[in-house]
């Protein structure tokens, strides 16, 4: 530093040479201990004047807070958890958009979509093409469901993982939807012209197509057989329900495609008059595939301490198709496999699915705390601690939990001493 630097850097003060940088400190000090002690002078005040109001109020028999008579103190009660059953189901609501991703508006568009095409949102939503070519392959990822509406002349070829086995299709013309891979349900509702085709070896016997308000529709099983039909022609017998309302379903039956009337009944899958009468009545339907769903996840329990994750992860996922209304079980289940990607090294899969599984429960421990693991696995570490801070703050006795986010906070200041040594020495 040259001396006329030096000269400028201090300045007289009364007879004495002072840095000027250590004064500026204690003005800097002096200011503000003055600003705390005017807040908190202003604070205490205001304090008071609220204090004298409740008191004022009370003696004139205003005070609202403390409820007047047993009737009153319930009223408040129901609404206030009103107020908070309405946080929680907004809060699910939102939960359940940020999981979609809208490929919506496109024209003339043949593209093979990708994850980084649907922002790795496990939901798809597509609606309002006109003449497009979309192929939805295993570049997707796990997806939970997927949804076509209001589309033209469009073609989709599905050929991606499905956790739910499940699509719908609504208000679509002059449509063509290529199934590549095997697929548990299709539902297409209010269409016009639509044409499904089945490759070889994938439509299998369970499998089905379910349609309402159908016009000319084509389902084609490879090369083997086919059926054409529109609603309006098929039979279904003398009832009320309205024309437009009547469901029916396409399926194989004895190697052959058939088009059958179904009926609902207290929430669970439709089913033909010949399945109805073979069992007893609806609840042992339900609890049969409860039933099956519990062996297959307990089945990919025991492939999982076998260390056979490959496995585990098929019986978890064949327990989620058995049971695809069951809430408890899918949450389960995605978590669950979401550990067997975690040891198979699928990082991104195994974070799908513990995304997955918290927008069906938010406070499952499982599913932040394996969210955590893959973010952490993935070098994502200050993710990695939101998610291991809130697996810990649901569970907090657990020492597994307190441990990984122990280390993810010790690899995230690492990872950031790493970062400012390359920048200074690029600087």
């Amino acid at each position: 530093m040259s001396d006329k630097q030096e000269e400028e850097k201090k300045v007289p003060l009364s007879g004495f040479e002072v840095d000027s940088t250590e004064l500026a400190k204690k003005r800097q000090g002096y200011y503000d201990n003055w600003r705390a002690l005017t807040k908190e002078e202003t604070e205490r005040i205001k304090a008071e004047e609220e204090a004298e109001k409740k008191r004022a109020a009370e003696k004139l028999g205003l005070e609202n807070d403390v409820p007047r008579s047993e009737a009153e103190r319930k009223d408040r009660e129901k609404r206030a958890a009103l107020r908070e059953a309405k946080k929680l189901w907004d809060n699910k609501k939102v939960a359940e958009e940020e999981m979609k991703f809208n490929l919506k508006d496109l024209d003339k568009v043949k593209k093979v979509l990708t994850r980084d095409d649907i922002a790795h949102r496990p939901v798809l939503v597509i609606s309002n093409c006109n003449n497009c070519h979309l192929t939805l392959s295993a570049g997707l990822g796990n997806l939970i469901k997927i949804f076509v509406d209001n589309c033209e002349n469009t073609h989709v070829v599905l050929d991606c993982s499905i956790i739910t086995q499940h699509v719908e299709v609504s208000h679509c013309d002059n449509m063509e939807i290529t199934v590549a891979q095997p697929l548990q349900t299709i539902q297409i509702d209010l269409c016009d012209g639509v044409k499904v085709r089945y490759n070889q070896n994938v439509m299998q016997e369970g499998h089905r197509l379910y349609h309402a308000a159908v016009k000319r529709l084509e389902v084609h099983h490879f090369d083997s057989c086919s059926v054409e039909h529109d609603y309006t022609d098929l039979e279904a017998g003398d009832e009320k329900v309205p024309l437009e309302e009547r469901q029916f379903v396409t399926h194989l039956k004895s190697d052959k495609l058939v088009t059958e009337r179904v009926r609902r009944a207290s929430g669970i899958m439709p089913m033909t008059d010949e399945e109805l009468s073979k069992v007893a009545g609806t609840a042992e339907i339900e609890s049969a595939h409860i039933r099956q769903a519990k062996e297959k996840k307990t089945a990919g329990n025991e492939a999982f301490k076998d260390a056979e994750y490959m496995q585990a992860g098929v019986f978890y996922t064949q327990a989620m198709s058995l049971a695809p209304t069951d809430n408890e079980m899918l949450c389960v289940c995605l978590a669950n496999r979401a550990a067997c990607n975690l040891k198979l090294g699928r990082l991104e899969e195994a974070l799908d699915d513990a995304q997955a599984s918290l927008a069906i429960d938010a406070k499952y421990v499982k599913g932040w705390f394996r969210k955590g693991i893959a973010l952490h696995a993935l070098k994502q570490y200050g993710p990695a601690i939101e998610a291991l801070s809130k697996a810990d703050s649901l569970e907090p006795k657990n020492k597994q939990i307190q441990e990984a986010l122990g280390f993810a906070k010790v690899m995230l200041q690492k990872q950031m001493k790493e970062e400012a040594e390359k920048f200074l020495d690029k600087a």
